[in-house]
């Protein structure tokens, strides 16, 4: 059990070095008012009540 912990916490830790830098710093459209994005991704989608 300890093995595969640590075989799939290895495996976890590549994708996530795999995938740091992958999201520009700058240039989101949630970057003026991320609390105004959230919202309108929110009132998108007809599924959400509220």
């Amino acid at each position: 059990m300890a093995v595969q912990r640590a075989v799939q916490q290895e495996i976890r830790w590549n994708d996530l070095e795999a995938a740091a830098g992958t999201i520009d710093d700058a240039g989101h459209e949630w970057d003026a008012d991320p609390a105004a994005w959230v919202r309108s991704q929110r009132h998108a989608d007809e599924r959400r009540a509220g």
